[in-house]
């Protein structure tokens, strides 16, 4: 999917504007930094970072479904969001 992205970006006469999550040691991912696959494809399974493209000569297509129970799951897997549980826990005890 990112290869065709890029190709896309690549071929459209006019700017091309390619926003990608990736995450970083910063994030503070309890599973480890060994588990960035799967901890990107939480964050597009949870709604977190939905994958969309915008052609102006076209259309909008969104292009990942969520779920938006797994929400939770992907912000606690995360060392930045801890304050986030911190401040109100009653989310995060499901």
């Amino acid at each position: 999917q990112t290869i065709k992205t890029l190709k896309e970006a690549v071929a459209y006469d006019g700017p091309s504007i390619i926003i990608a999550y990736s995450p970083c040691i910063a994030h503070g991912i309890l599973k480890g930094m060994s588990n960035t696959i799967e901890e990107e494809k939480l964050a597009v399974e949870s709604g977190y970072f939905p994958i969309f493209k915008y052609d102006p000569k076209s259309s909008f297509e969104l292009q990942s479904k969520s779920d938006f129970t797994k929400y939770y799951e992907f912000i606690a897997g995360e060392d930045r969001y801890r304050t986030l549980k911190n401040l109100n826990p009653e989310p995060f005890s499901s």
